[in-house]
């Protein structure tokens, strides 16, 4: 039995509701278009409630990375997320600049992007179904789904959620689109601080895949192999490569954010006047040749913490 064309326009309105309900929450609702905000109003949603900052993983990631990075790796590590989601709910955040707010932007414009492809893939998979007369092939499940739900009168609210159920694979592709995302924006909210902290300079960093690490990491990010000094870069030009975004493998470069999906390699500022230590596997070191200059004075800023005021 097939769905009444009615029936399958309210399924495919249904799952593009799902869709921007998703992508709201997460980019915020200046990534909708006219009819999405006329759609999530014909099912009384009110478009401009969907997003709030501290349950966005891309945007708590990206003020999170700049916080790490200005408390250091032992106190970042105390914070409990609760006090982390109050952290980005106040609004309170260490000064980001109009070039680090465009980064950001930039990595909410690429998930969007992604997300937009997932969607169409969705739609294609439920449009084979409700098309298919023969209801043959990968989507057999879909179908018999849908044929078990018509048969039992459910309604299609229902046999969206139980297809949404079954496809676990639509699940997993938005998962890994918003999990590289928020990496991604952690280490831009890291690369910010940074540079923050050394507003005249362009910092030295590096990046040390940790044990475990694929070959494509390990060859763009140290010097011989796993466990020698790693590569020291200049930030910007770790921002001029860019992302690895449809290149080839072979053409990867070394980046302020992942290199691949599901890279966790991190970013880390070099530290002025030590060497690196091949037995601790860090710059620890102190270098004797290096004359300490009379640090310039900046502004601290204040910020509050689990109830608690930092000055950063």
């Amino acid at each position: 039995m097939q769905l009444t064309p009615e029936q399958a326009q309210e399924l495919l309105k249904l799952i593009d509701k799902n869709q921007l309900l998703i992508t709201g929450a997460e980019l915020g609702p200046e990534f909708f278009t006219e009819y999405d905000k006329q759609l999530l109003r014909s099912h009384g949603i009110d478009f401009n409630t969907i997003f709030t900052a501290e349950n966005s993983s891309i945007t708590t990631s990206f003020h999170l990375g700049m916080l790490a990075e200005a408390l250091g790796a032992t106190e970042a590590a105390k914070l409990a997320y609760p006090e982390i989601k109050q952290y980005v709910k106040a609004g309170n955040y260490l000064p980001v600049s109009d070039r680090q707010k465009a980064a950001l932007n930039s990595i909410k414009m690429q998930s969007f992007s992604s997300l937009k492809t997932l969607n169409g893939n969705i739609f294609a998979d439920v449009n084979k179904v409700i098309t298919d007369k023969t209801l043959a092939g990968q989507q057999q499940f879909l179908a018999d789904e849908l044929a078990q739900g018509i048969a039992e009168r459910k309604t299609v609210s229902q046999i969206a959620h139980a297809i949404a159920e079954k496809t676990g694979d639509w699940g997993r592709n938005f998962d890994r689109i918003i999990e590289t995302a928020s990496q991604n924006a952690f280490e831009t909210g890291k690369a910010a601080e940074i540079e923050r902290k050394s507003p005249d300079e362009d910092p030295l960093v590096y990046k040390q895949p940790q044990q475990g690490a694929c070959k494509h990491c390990i060859r763009l990010y140290l010097t011989d192999g796993w466990g020698s000094q790693p590569i020291i870069f200049k930030l910007s030009a770790l921002r001029a490569n860019g992302d690895n975004i449809g290149r080839k493998v072979a053409d990867w470069k070394a980046v302020v954010g992942t290199v691949h999906p599901f890279c966790r390699c991190p970013l880390s500022e070099v530290p002025k006047g030590y060497l690196w230590n091949p037995e601790k596997l860090s710059f620890s070191t102190p270098d004797p040749n290096y004359r300490a200059e009379i640090a310039k004075k900046r502004p601290l800023i204040k910020v509050v913490i689990g109830g608690k005021e930092k000055y950063l």
